[in-house]
């Protein structure tokens, strides 16, 4: 009985993350081929469940923040931007692939915690414990410019677009960039050179602060909660009514649990009356196997109807 009781705080799987802040227009999520519109200023956005292979892009004026706690990121994706939720099987190497647009991460260095790398079509950046960006804009005729840059820490960023390892390591205020063919691949491309972050980078996401979602408790896979319309964990106002994922993520699995338990209580009772009736009247199983009955149905139906407050 304990066993069926507890089995669901076992089998709850750690989440991917949420969006943690919002702002602006609207934008557009694509998960398993579904494509879905939400509007920044709608309160249901605010805790929202981000998945890996969620696809997220972003209209003129809306800024994005997920909270990502395998790699203990914050990650802002800016305007006009599509951006991909990325993780591998092991759930080892979390990360994002940005196709166009910006993108800003925040990652706390911590032990345990994976790195988290970021990709664009020509480079990928990853840390663990820094702050950095990407970058893929359009330039002059069919090309893009791609780019890294660093704001604090170090980042190692890599070329996806050559056949031979090229890579660089970037401190703060330093950046590499590249301009590319739109979908053009290069046998072999040049040696990646860091130079000084561009004043532009810094004025684009001057006035657009991280929500100030604490690190550390991205980093202990820890629910956000809110308190009469405000985050009692950041700064930054959270929506009246806006509903934190974590508390109903799980509810068919609770339920299905609690219905198991009713299940085998009724199991129990019942072939302890049958055993009575046709047996042996005088058994001494047949007294617990009835309180064991009553108690899984019990508190199977307590579990049902607890569970219909957290909708």
């Amino acid at each position: 009985m304990l066993i069926l009781l507890l089995a669901p705080s076992f089998l709850w799987a750690s989440p991917y993350g949420i969006i943690a802040y919002a702002e602006g227009g609207s934008f557009t999520r694509i998960r398993g081929g579904v494509t879905e519109v939400f509007s920044a200023s709608d309160g249901a956005v605010f805790g929202m469940e981000v998945r890996p292979g969620d696809m997220y892009q972003t209209r003129s004026g809306c800024f994005l923040e997920l909270a990502i706690y395998p790699g203990a990121a914050s990650v802002q994706i800016a305007e006009n931007t599509s951006f991909k939720c990325d993780q591998d099987i092991s759930a080892s190497k979390p990360g994002g692939e940005l196709y166009y647009g910006r993108v800003r991460a925040k990652v706390v260095k911590l032990s345990g915690k994976a790195p988290y790398r970021i990709s664009s079509p020509s480079l990928v950046a990853g840390v663990r414990g820094t702050e950095f960006g990407l970058d893929v804009i359009a330039a002059r005729g069919e090309r893009n410019l791609h780019r890294v840059f660093c704001l604090e820490g170090s980042v190692l960023v890599g070329d996806l677009s050559g056949s031979i390892l090229n890579t660089v390591i970037i401190g703060k205020n330093e950046m590499v960039e590249r301009l590319a063919d739109t979908g053009a691949s290069q046998e072999q491309s040049p040696q990646l050179e860091k130079i000084p972050v561009r004043a532009e980078v810094l004025d684009f996401w001057q006035g657009h602060e991280y929500s100030g979602v604490d690190p550390i408790l991205i980093a202990l896979d820890t629910p956000i909660s809110y308190t009469e319309g405000s985050l009692t964990i950041t700064r930054r106002v959270w929506p009246k009514g806006g509903e934190s994922f974590f508390y109903r993520q799980n509810l068919p699995l609770v339920r299905g649990m609690s219905s198991l338990l009713i299940t085998v209580g009724t199991i129990s009772c019942v072939a302890a009356s049958g055993w009575y009736t046709e047996k042996d009247p005088d058994a001494r199983f047949i007294d617990p196997a009835y309180s064991a009955g009553l108690i899984m149905i019990g508190s199977g139906t307590v579990v049902t109807l607890l569970s219909l407050f957290a909708e």
